[in-house]
């Protein structure tokens, strides 16, 4: 299982350097932590995502 969520925010400085942006533009900062079958972290994720090229795709399954 994972949790992730996604948030506007500005570029910091260092960000800004390493997506080529200007610090200020906005971005989407991304958490995702993901959990083995014993509910034990196997996975920390902090990212940050330029907003004038993020694409977010969900696919949802339904249990049977």
């Amino acid at each position: 299982m994972a949790e992730e969520e996604f948030f506007a925010s500005i570029a910091r400085p260092a960000d800004a350097h390493m997506l080529d942006i200007s610090e200020g533009a906005p971005v989407l900062d991304l958490v995702r932590t993901t959990y083995n079958v014993h509910n034990e972290i196997v996975e920390y994720t902090l990212s940050v995502a330029r907003a004038d090229q993020f694409k977010y795709k969900v696919m949802h399954q339904r249990n049977v």
